[in-house]
């Protein structure tokens, strides 16, 4: 009796049910258990889980069940909480930092677009909180770098050997005093050097030597041509392009002597947390893309590069998809207008006359003022007061009558108008 009444006794599954429900939550837990480790993982739970929902299971396989899981999570949980091993990552970034101060052919584009590589590496290197497989990507990532910028460091530049080819080209058409002999013999020159320039197997050694040789092959050809005075390769002119930044990022050209005429490829990188704010050439605004191309180097070029802090859209009334976007970003970012609260810009409500002038106060960047005021409406201590003293002192507005302004009167289009001529000539502008 006591056999069958033990024999009869309902299988109980509530340590596998325990078990279960741990590993499932033991499997979603961040660490540095493996893909492989996880599938194991997940094999082991899901076999107990049959087990547990198979009503005919017998006490003793829904025990081995319970066994077999819990060995499947204490090696799961060793490789899960096992430390973050950094050291490839380190040996890849000292590596690398080695790496680019090497001479070599590497653009200044080619030397940024590594730097940023290698800082981004060192950014998981450095977070104490990365996990292993964040540690293993970074890695990679930086070794792929670290071989396509070997790959540009180390390309032989045919650029120099080629201008020199071509302008050797244009200076023995233009004989004056050489003889046959002088023609020939620098002609012999010219076809050397292109026989490298068509190497492909030419080493920048190569390259150097035939232009080096060529360039006194031109020389002795020009002392004795000398009645023509000009050579080609005294025609070629080059200029010097520089790149200037602030702190935020980093920027790069193609070249930074370019021969004239030619192009030049502008490269930016914003550090985390910033953004392109301006790019200018020469003082001249041209946009603030990442990449951007001068078409036509025709003197010694300046760009200049200003980075800003990224903009947080401050206002719960304004989002990427408006048509406004950028122009309120702009406005904002540059003190030309706050919002109408802290979080709200209106851009729907209208501009009054106060909000007009105070727009144009802050672009000049709110100079000092006689706070000196004809308007009894205008109140000193105003948001907008300072900015109706400077208009009406430099004859950018009137009142809307002798002792009122209106502050609080939506502007009219026939107002605006008339404002934007007067601060038009303020500004010295040819009206």
């Amino acid at each position: 009796n006591e056999f069958v009444s033990k024999n009869n006794a309902a299988t109980v599954k509530t340590a596998l049910k325990a078990e279960i429900d741990s590993a499932e939550q033991n499997i979603q837990t961040p660490g540095n258990a493996s893909d492989a480790d996880k599938a194991a993982y997940q094999a082991a739970i899901t076999a107990a889980k049959s087990v547990y929902e198979d009503t005919s299971a017998l006490q003793a396989a829904v025990n081995s069940a319970t066994d077999a899981l819990k060995a499947a999570t204490i090696a799961f949980v060793s490789k899960n909480n096992a430390a973050t091993v950094k050291t490839a990552l380190k040996a890849e970034i000292d590596s690398a930092e080695q790496n680019i101060q090497t001479p070599g052919n590497a653009s200044d584009e080619d030397k940024a677009t590594y730097q940023a590589a290698i800082n981004a590496a060192k950014s998981v290197y450095e977070d104490t909180s990365a996990l292993q497989a964040a540690v293993d990507s970074a890695a990679e990532a930086l070794k792929a770098a670290t071989e396509a910028f070997n790959q540009q460091k180390n390309r032989v530049d045919k650029t120099k050997l080629y201008d020199e080819i071509e302008a050797a080209k244009e200076n023995i058409a233009n004989v004056k005093k050489a003889t046959k002999t002088d023609v020939e013999t620098y002609q012999n020159a010219i076809d050397e050097a292109t026989a490298v320039y068509n190497r492909a197997d030419a080493t920048q050694s190569d390259i150097d030597n035939a232009l080096t040789a060529l360039a006194s092959a031109t020389q002795t050809f020009n002392s004795k041509n000398r009645s023509s005075n000009i050579s080609a390769v005294s025609s070629i002119t080059y200029y010097d392009v520089k790149v200037i930044t602030n702190d935020g990022g980093n920027a790069s050209v193609s070249q930074n002597r370019v021969r004239s005429g030619n192009s030049v490829t502008v490269t930016v990188l914003p550090e985390d947390g910033y953004e392109i704010a301006s790019i200018t050439v020469n003082g001249e605004y041209f946009g603030n893309a990442e990449k951007s191309t001068i078409a036509k180097i025709t003197q010694n070029t300046d760009i200049v590069v200003t980075f800003a802090p990224k903009w947080k859209n401050p206002f719960t009334d304004v989002t990427n998809s408006d048509w406004f976007y950028d122009n309120v970003i702009w406005v904002n970012q540059n003190g030309w207008m706050n919002g109408t609260s802290e979080h709200t810009f209106e851009p729907q409500t209208n501009v009054t006359r106060a909000m007009m002038v105070t727009i144009l106060y802050r672009a000049e960047g709110e100079p000092a003022v006689n706070k000196s005021i004809p308007f009894a409406d205008v109140d000193a201590n105003e948001y907008y007061a300072n900015a109706v003293a400077w208009a009406k002192q430099n004859g950018i507005v009137n009142g809307v009558t002798e002792n009122e302004f209106a502050p609080d009167d939506n502007i009219t289009r026939e107002q605006i108008a008339a404002i934007m001529l007067r601060y038009a000539t303020y500004k010295g502008c040819d009206v």
